[in-house]
C-alpha cells in the first residue's frame, strides 16, 4: 500500500474533525468541561498536525523541531485530558491552586526536559528520509523525558479514564452512553497503537508510521458520532445527577411504556422510600397518576393527603422521535390552600352580607364589594372616587374617629337616606404601605329597635317604682291615686279617672281633672258603657267621631278607656282623656293596657287584704277562745284525775290490806277481790298516762331551742338495770348491744326520753312470752344516734299496724287480749320523739316479734 499517498489524506481529514469538534465544544462553553475539551481536541489537532510535518519533513533540523512540537502536545494532552475529566464528573474542587501548581510544575519540567535532551546527551540516530523504501522512521532514545512521559502521563490518562467510569453507575442511558463514547475514543488513541503492533508486528515500517495518524482520526470520528448521534456536552451527566439529587421536586423519567427507568432521591421518598422504583410501572406506585400526558400537559394529583403539580416535559433522539419522558412533580398542598383562601376571601369578600372597603391612610377607597354599593347607594366605580368620610354627614365629618377603633357613623345615600352603620377596621400590609379593611355593617334597624327597648326599659321603670310604691301599702284608695297618676304620666294624658263596679253601674272613685263628684258610669252610655259590656279596651283618637261619646271635659279631642280584670271578672276601668290627640298612639294603647292588668291585680290584692285584715281580726279573737277553752280544758283534766286518784288511792290500798288475809275468803270472794284490785290499778295507771301526755302535750307548746344538752347512754343503762328483774322474772333472755363513744351528746328534756326509753322496753317485756328474746340496742351514726328494742314476742297484725300509734288504741290478738294497757304508751312515744325532731322506728311480723325505737339528731 502507498502510505505516502495515504497519510496527507487522513491528516487532513482528522484534523478538520477534530478542529471541528473544537468549535462545536467551545459553541457549548457553558457547560462543566466543554471549554477544556475544545482544549483537548486543539492540542490533539496541533499534535496531528506536527506529527504529519514530521512525517513529511526531509530535513533533518526541521523534522527534530516538528518532533519536539509534537511531545510538547503530547506532554499537554495528559493534563487537559484529566481538567476535562474532573470537570465532566463533577469534581471541580481539585482543581484548587495547589493540585494544578503541581500538575503544571511536572508538565512543565516534563517539556523542559524534552526540549533540552541534547544537553542530556540525547543520542540521535541518523533518519533516512522517505516513504517506502527510501524512508526510515526517525527515533530517539530518551534518559529523563522519556521516563517521565512513560510513566506520569499514562497515569494522568488513566485517571481521567477512571473519574469517568466510576459515576457511570448513576448516569442516565442517554448520558451513559455518551460518556462512553469518550472513553472509546480515548482508549483508541491510548491502547490502538500498542495493541496494532503486537497484531501486526514491527514488520511494515510505513504501517507503524501512518498509525498514529489512522488511530487519531479514528477517534476524532467516534468523537463525532457521539457529538451528533448521543449529544455528547449538550448537557453533562454529572449535571442530570446532580439536578436529581438535588433538586426539591420529584422527579422521575418513564419510557413509552410508562415505565420508570429514572427516579430522583425526593420522589423515592416520598412515593416509594421502601425500594428502587426503577422498573415498576408508574401506576402501580401512584395509584391516582394522569391517564393522559402530553408535552402541553400539566394537571394535579391527589395522594396520601398532599396535593402535587404533574409536569411532563418529552426526551427525544437526534431523529426527533420520543424515547422517553421526564415527569416534575411539585408539592402544591400549600400553594394549593393559599389559592383556596385566596378564593374564599374573593368569595367572602364579593358575597359578604356586611359592607367592606379598603382604604388608604388618607380614607380614600380602593376597593368595595357589591354590599357596599348597595349601603352606601353608590357604583364601585362611584365609590372609588371617593373618600370614606364624604359618604357622611356633615356633622360627622369635623370628628373624625382613629383608624382602627370601632365606632358607630351615620352615612347618605345620594338620594339622602340617613342609615346607621358599625364600623370596624383592622390595618393590613400591602408592601411599605398600610391600607385599612373596613366592615360596615347596617344597624339602622338595630338602633330602631335599641330605641324602643329604651322606651320600653323606660316604661318598666316606671311600672316598678309603681310597684315598689304600691307594696308599701295596700290601701285601696292609696294604690287607685298612685295607679292613675303613673297612668297619665305614661301616656301624656291631661285628666282621668277610675272606677269600680258596683252592682251594674260603676262609680268613679278616683279622679285627677276637672271631673263632676259622685259620677255614676252605666253601660248603655258613652264609650265608657261600650268597655263595660264588651270588655275590650277603646282608642278614641278624634271623639268627635264617636257617636256615644259622652263628654265630661269640654278640651277633650282624644279618650283611652281600658278595662279593670282580676280574676276574669270585670272590678273597673281606667279612663284617660287628652286635647292633644298626637300623644295617644298604638304603642301607649298597648303599653297602658298592660298597665291597667297590673293596676287591676294591685286594686283587687288591695281589696282583699283589707278583707284578709279583717278576717284576721276575727280569727285572733276565735284563738282567745280557743286557748281559753283549752286551757280550761286542761284545768279540769288535772283536776278530774287528781279528784280521781285519792279515791283510788283509798280503794286499792284496802283492798291490798284485804288481799293480805285472803286466806280468810272463799273462791268466789278471792275471785272479786283479784278483779277490783286489778281494775283499781288499770284505773290507776290510765290516770298516769293522762297526766304523763298532757304533759307532753304543755311541753310541746315550749321551744324545743331552751331543750339542753345531755347524754343519752346512761338513761338507757338506768333503764336497762330497772327492767332487768322484770326481764329475769319472765325468764327471758335480756341483752344489749352499745355501739358507741362514751359519750352520745344530744339536745332534749331527758324525762321525756327516759319515760320514751322504759316505755319501749315495757312493752317488749310485756308483750314477750315467757324464755323469749329482748334486745336494746344503741348505735351512733355520723350525725344521728339509733335507739332500738326487739323482741321475739307475738308480734302485730299487719292489718292492726297503721292505727298502732293513736291514743287509746290496742292492738288485739288471742296472745294479748288478757295482757292490760291503757293505748296511750306508743302515742306518748311518738309525741317525744318528733318533739325532739326525730324519727320512729317500727317493724313487726306476726308472730314472730317486733322491733320499736327511734332516731335522735346528735348535738351539732
Amino acid at each position: 500500500m502507498e502510505w505516502a499517498t495515504l497519510y496527507p489524506l487522513l491528516m487532513v481529514t482528522a484534523i478538520i474533525v477534530q478542529l471541528w469538534l473544537a468549535y462545536l465544544s467551545w459553541q457549548r462553553r457553558e457547560t462543566a468541561g466543554a471549554l477544556a475539551f475544545s482544549m483537548l481536541m486543539l492540542a490533539v489537532a496541533a499534535w496531528t498536525l506536527f506529527y504529519a510535518m514530521e512525517l513529511s519533513s526531509g530535513d533533518l533540523a526541521l523534522t527534530r523541531a516538528w518532533f519536539r512540537l509534537r511531545y510538547i502536545c503530547t506532554a499537554l494532552i495528559p493534563l487537559i485530558w484529566l481538567v476535562f475529566a474532573l470537570q465532566y464528573t463533577g469534581q471541580q474542587q481539585w482543581l484548587s491552586p495547589r493540585p494544578i501548581t503541581f500538575l503544571s510544575a511536572v508538565h512543565i519540567a516534563i517539556i523542559v526536559i524534552l526540549l533540552t535532551n541534547d544537553w542530556h546527551h540525547l543520542l540521535w540516530n541518523t533518519p533516512h528520509l522517505g516513504v517506502g523504501e527510501s524512508f526510515t522512521p526517525f527515533t530517539a532514545n530518551f534518559v529523563r523525558g522519556h521516563v517521565l512521559l512513560s510513566l506520569f502521563l499514562p497515569m494522568e490518562m488513566l485517571l481521567g479514564i477512571a473519574l469517568l467510569l466510576l459515576p457511570m453507575q448513576n448516569f442516565y442511558r442517554t448520558y451513559r452512553y455518551q460518556t462512553v463514547s469518550i472513553i472509546f475514543a480515548i482508549l483508541v488513541i491510548f491502547l490502538g497503537e500498542p495493541i496494532i503492533s503486537e497484531l501486526f508486528g514491527n514488520n511494515n515500517t510505513d504501517l507503524e508510521l501512518v498509525l498514529p495518524l489512522i488511530l487519531t482520526a479514528a477517534s476524532s470520528m467516534i468523537l463525532a458520532f457521539g457529538f451528533l448521534r448521543l449529544g455528547v456536552l449538550d448537557v453533562v451527566p454529572i449535571a442530570y445527577d446532580v439536578i436529581m439529587n438535588n433538586i426539591p421536586d420529584s422527579v422521575m423519567v418513564i419510557d413509552t411504556q410508562r415505565r420508570i427507568i429514572a427516579a430522583n432521591p425526593a420522589f423515592r421518598k416520598i412515593f416509594y422510600p421502601t425500594e428502587n422504583p426503577v422498573g415498576n410501572h408508574i401506576t402501580s406506585i401512584i395509584k391516582n397518576f394522569p391517564e393522559q400526558l402530553s408535552e402541553d400537559n400539566q394537571s394535579e394529583m391527589a395522594h396520601e393527603g398532599r396535593w402535587y403539580e404533574v409536569r411532563v416535559a418529552p426526551i427525544k433522539n437526534w431523529r426527533r422521535k420520543q424515547t422517553s419522558s421526564v415527569l416534575i412533580l411539585r408539592d402544591i398542598t400549600e400553594s394549593r390552600s393559599a389559592q383556596q383562601s385566596q378564593l374564599r376571601y374573593e368569595a367572602l369578600f364579593t358575597q359578604a352580607q356586611d359592607a367592606i372597603t379598603i382604604e388608604t391612610e388618607d380614607e380614600q377607597i380602593i376597593d368595595a364589594n357589591p354590599a357596599a354599593e348597595r349601603l352606601f347607594g353608590y357604583s364601585r366605580e362611584a365609590l372609588l372616587t371617593l373618600k370614606s368620610f364624604e359618604l357622611q354627614p356633615d356633622e360627622r365629618q369635623n370628628g373624625k374617629v382613629n383608624l382602627g377603633d370601632r365606632f358607630e357613623v351615620p352615612v347618605i345615600s345620594p338620594t339622602g337616606e340617613r342609615r346607621e352603620v358599625e364600623v370596624t377596621q383592622a390595618p393590613i400590609k400591602d408592601g411599605d404601605r398600610t391600607l385599612y379593611m373596613s366592615i360596615l355593617r347596617d344597624i339602622t334597624e338595630r338602633k330602631e329597635i335599641e330605641h324602643e327597648m329604651e322606651k320600653r326599659i323606660g316604661q318598666l321603670n316606671v311600672m316598678r317604682q309603681l310597684s315598689e310604691e304600691i307594696s308599701t301599702t295596700l290601701d285601696t284608695e292609696q294604690v287607685m291615686i298612685m295607679a292613675l297618676d303613673a297612668a297619665l304620666r305614661l301616656s301624656g294624658g291631661r285628666a282621668g279617672f277610675i272606677a269600680l263596679k258596683q252592682g251594674t253601674m260603676m262609680r268613679v272613685v278616683t279622679m285627677m281633672g276637672n271631673y263632676p263628684q259622685d259620677v255614676m258610669l252605666s253601660p248603655q252610655n258613652g264609650i265608657t258603657g261600650r268597655v263595660m259590656r264588651t270588655l275590650e279596651p277603646v282608642l278614641a283618637l278624634d271623639v268627635s267621631l264617636e257617636p256615644d261619646y259622652v263628654g265630661y271635659l269640654e278640651s277633650t279631642q282624644a279618650q283611652m278607656v281600658i278595662p279593670l280584670i282580676a280574676q276574669d271578672a270585670l272590678t273597673g276601668l281606667i279612663n284617660l282623656e287628652t286635647d292633644k290627640p298626637e300623644r295617644f298612639d298604638e304603642d301607649v294603647f298597648q303599653f297602658m293596657q298592660i298597665l291597667a292588668s297590673r293596676v287591676a291585680v294591685d286594686i283587687d290584692n288591695a281589696r282583699l287584704y283589707q278583707g284578709e285584715q279583717t278576717q284576721r281580726l276575727e280569727t285572733q279573737q276565735l284563738y282567745h277562745q280557743v286557748r281559753r277553752l283549752e286551757q280550761l280544758k286542761t284545768d279540769m283534766i288535772r283536776i278530774a284525775a287528781h279528784d280521781l286518784k285519792n279515791p283510788l288511792l283509798a280503794i286499792t290500798g284496802h283492798l291490798e290490806l284485804m288481799e293480805m288475809d285472803i286466806e280468810m275468803l272463799s273462791q268466789d270472794h278471792k275471785d272479786y277481790l283479784d278483779t277490783m284490785l286489778s281494775s283499781g290499778r288499770r284505773m290507776n295507771r290510765m290516770i298516769d298516762d293522762i297526766l304523763s301526755l298532757e304533759r307532753i302535750e304543755q311541753m310541746a307548746k315550749v321551744d324545743s331551742g331552751e331543750y339542753r344538752q345531755l347524754d343519752l347512754l346512761p338513761y338507757v343503762k338506768q333503764a336497762m338495770d330497772e327492767y332487768e328483774r322484770q326481764a329475769h322474772a319472765k325468764s327471758q333472755t335480756f341483752t344489749a348491744h352499745i355501739d358507741a363513744p362514751s359519750v352520745v351528746n344530744i339536745r332534749g328534756d331527758h324525762t321525756q326520753l327516759y319515760e320514751a326509753i322504759t316505755n319501749l322496753i315495757n312493752n317488749a317485756i310485756k308483750y314477750t312470752p315467757s324464755s323469749g328474746k329482748v334486745t336494746v340496742s344503741l348505735i351512733q351514726q355520723e350525725s344521728d344516734v339509733t335507739f332500738t328494742v326487739q323482741d321475739s314476742g307475738y308480734g302485730i297484725p299487719e292489718d292492726q299496724q297503721q292505727r298502732l300509734f293513736q291514743p287509746f288504741y290496742r292492738a288485739k290478738t288471742s296472745e294479748t287480749r288478757n295482757i292490760e294497757g291503757t293505748g296511750l304508751g306508743l302515742h306518748l312515744v311518738k309525741n317525744i320523739i318528733e318533739r325532739h325532731k326525730g324519727q320512729m322506728i317500727f317493724e313487726s311480723v306476726y308472730g314472730e316479734g317486733s322491733t320499736f325505737g327511734f332516731v335522735l339528731p346528735l348535738l351539732e
